[in-house]
């Protein structure tokens, strides 16, 4: 018997799991995501949209997790430029496409 989940090393969300409208360094968001997660506490990830498009770095405060979903807070450490959005964005999106491809990740919702 064993118990599914994913360690996630992004912070990748749509709007409705609370992904910002409007970018604020030093302010602390909600997120919810289905399925059970677990993210490192206390390191810089990389806040990404839908799109896979990286906008800003931030710290994962607090998460709880069971079998249905995955709900915690995070805070915007750094907005990237746009140069750096470009440069992680296109990093972002090959490794996504070369995790495909080695069977790791079957869907991106």
């Amino acid at each position: 018997m064993g118990y599914k989940f994913e360690f996630n090393w992004a912070l990748k969300l749509k709007p409705e799991e609370g992904f910002p409208s409007e970018l604020i360094e030093g302010k602390i968001y909600k997120f919810h995501k289905n399925e059970s997660r677990i993210y490192p506490l206390g390191c810089n990830l990389d806040l990404i949209n839908n799109e896979w498009e990286v906008f800003a770095q931030v710290q994962i405060l607090e998460f709880t997790v069971n079998e249905k979903e995955t709900r915690g807070e995070y805070k915007i450490t750094k907005i990237y430029s746009d140069l750096e959005r470009k440069i992680l964005t296109k990093i972002a999106k090959e490794n996504s496409e070369e995790l495909k491809e080695k069977g790791y990740v079957t869907k991106t919702k």
